[in-house]
């Protein structure tokens, strides 16, 4: 009876150990296609709230690799703002003027008075962290997808994934900051063309 009890309880060790590395496994594997991930495009709508302001805009956001295309406007399809990075060099237009940097978070912060994260935001829009692993305070939900970390004065919570094709992508997150609250509700990801 004890042999029994002693080969029963191995074989439980045994196979709750591998259903933890077989979820371990998939989790890693769901976060390494993530990050091969880097041509795809957004659509959706952020509210950008300020001391000063709030605003509901939309928002089309085309990554690939390091070049980013973003488009904010409005419900009437007036362009608010474009920013376009390619080949390192990032051009801002606003009100027909353009602007142009070697670092983008600078040309929203200095022409728009936004402080974002740009390059960081490419990974968090994703669900994933930013390679270089700069977040604190990691929390994930039950699935193994992020739920919530902190980024310098950032604090970035996941509200709501869903399926696209075969990732699992944010749908709703909120970026906050002491100055600035940012809310996305992405409505649709596509691999770009």
């Amino acid at each position: 009876m004890r042999l029994f009890l002693f080969f029963s309880l191995v074989i439980f060790l045994t196979s709750c150990s591998l259903a933890q590395k077989q979820s371990q496994t998939t989790n890693n594997e769901n976060k390494t296609d993530l990050r091969d991930f880097v041509d795809w495009k957004i659509h959706g709508r952020i509210s950008i709230k300020t001391p000063e302001e709030t605003s509901i805009i939309s928002i089309r956001w085309q990554q690939n690799n390091d070049d980013i295309k973003l488009r904010l406007y409005g419900s009437m399809g007036k362009t608010y703002a474009r920013l376009v990075k390619k080949n390192g060099i990032a051009t801002l237009t606003v009100e027909n003027k353009s602007y142009t940097n070697t670092n983008a978070r600078y040309l929203l912060w200095s022409v728009l008075g936004w402080d974002l994260p740009i390059d960081q935001m490419q990974y968090w829009i994703k669900g994933i962290t930013h390679p270089d692993k700069i977040e604190t305070n990691i929390l994930r939900n039950e699935k193994g997808n992020l739920s919530s970390f902190d980024y310098n004065d950032w604090q970035v919570v996941f509200e709501r994934y869903k399926r696209f094709e075969s990732y699992q992508l944010p749908t709703k997150l909120i970026l906050t900051h002491p100055k600035l609250r940012i809310r996305f509700s992405i409505q649709s990801w596509k691999k770009s063309d």
